[in-house]
C-alpha cells in the first residue's frame, strides 16, 4: 500500500479531519476503542455514575425540602412571636395610659382633699373665733342689754 510509508500522523490527519484540529490545538488524541460499541465495563461505569447522580439529586432534594420546612417553621414562629410582641406592646401602652390616668386622678383627689382640709381649718378657726367672741359677749355687759330685774 502506498499509505504504509506515511506516518501515523499523516494517516490520521488524512482520514480524520478532527484529529488534525486536536493536533493543531495541541490536545492529545483520545484512543479509539477497537469496536464502535462500548464495552460492558464502560456501560456499567456510566450506569454507576447515573445512579450516583440520581442518589445525589434525591439527597439534595430531600435536604432542600427539609430546609424549606425548617424555613416555614421558623417564619411561622417569627410571625407568631411578632404578634405576641405587638400584643405585649399594646398591653404595655394600655397599662401606661391607665397608670397616667390613675396618677392624674390621684393628683385631682389630693388637690380636692387639700382644699377640703383648708376649708375645714378655716371653718374651725372661724368657729373658734366665734366661740371666743361669744364668750366675750357673755362676760362683758352690753350697753343694749337690760339687767334682769328690770326686764319684763
Amino acid at each position: 500500500m502506498a499509505s504504509e510509508g506515511l506516518r501515523n500522523d499523516e494517516v490520521s490527519s488524512c482520514n480524520f479531519p478532527l484529529a488534525t484540529r486536536h493536533q493543531q490545538l495541541g490536545l492529545p488524541l483520545r484512543p479509539r476503542s477497537p469496536s464502535p460499541r462500548p464495552d460492558y465495563r464502560e456501560i456499567q461505569s456510566l450506569r454507576d455514575r447515573l445512579q450516583h447522580q440520581t442518589d445525589l439529586l434525591a439527597d439534595v432534594s430531600a435536604k432542600k425540602r427539609k430546609l424549606e420546612d425548617f424555613y416555614d417553621t421558623e417564619r411561622d414562629t417569627r410571625r407568631r412571636l411578632e404578634r405576641e410582641i405587638d400584643d405585649l406592646k399594646r398591653e404595655r401602652d394600655d397599662a401606661h395610659r391607665l397608670e397616667m390616668s390613675a396618677l392624674e386622678q390621684m393628683k385631682r383627689e389630693i388637690e380636692h382633699r387639700r382644699r377640703a382640709e383648708d376649708n375645714s381649718l378655716r371653718e374651725r378657726d372661724l368657729r373658734v373665733e366665734m366661740e371666743r367672741y361669744g364668750r366675750m359677749q357673755r362676760r362683758s355687759p352690753s350697753p343694749y342689754r337690760v339687767p334682769a330685774p328690770y326686764a319684763r
